[in-house]
């Protein structure tokens, strides 16, 4: 009985392998992005930090500068 139980797992995990494996005749799909250059709302933001915490201000500030300049 136990042999029959260990070729039913082992022909299962088998199957299982191969059924995972990367087939090539598989079409692999096409993504597409389009952006569109339309502003949605008119809500500005605003955010405060406390003035003892230099590194964040520094790190908010470069990544302004980087939203800035892309």
């Amino acid at each position: 009985m136990q042999k029959i139980i260990i070729i039913v797992f082992f022909s299962f995990f088998l199957l299982s392998f191969l059924g995972c494996c990367d087939n090539e005749q598989q079409p692999k799909p096409e993504y597409r992005l389009k952006l569109i250059d339309i502003k949605l709302t008119n809500e500005e933001y605003a955010f405060a930090i406390s003035k003892n915490d230099s590194k964040l201000k520094n790190d908010l500030n470069n990544f302004i500068i980087s939203l800035k300049n892309s």
